[in-house]
């Protein structure tokens, strides 16, 4: 399995399930038998949120492109 994480500069915010929570930064996990990457916010609190974005793998280069995009 491997764990990255991003932190950001400054606070944002993500909605979940009950609402609205500040964030700083997302936990990026992939499992190495899996093609899927699993992107999830840091709350506030340091701690990773029940809040969850899976990305195939072999999209990843899209998705970077269209973020570049978009910058």
């Amino acid at each position: 399995m491997n764990n990255k994480e991003l932190k950001f500069k400054r606070q944002i915010h993500f909605e979940g399930r009950n609402g609205y929570f500040n964030s700083i930064g997302l936990k990026i996990t992939k499992f190495d038998k899996d093609n899927i990457l699993n992107i999830y916010p840091i709350t506030s609190k340091n701690n990773v949120a029940k809040c969850l974005i899976e990305i195939p793998v072999e999209e990843i280069d899209d998705l970077i492109e269209i973020l570049k995009k978009i910058k």
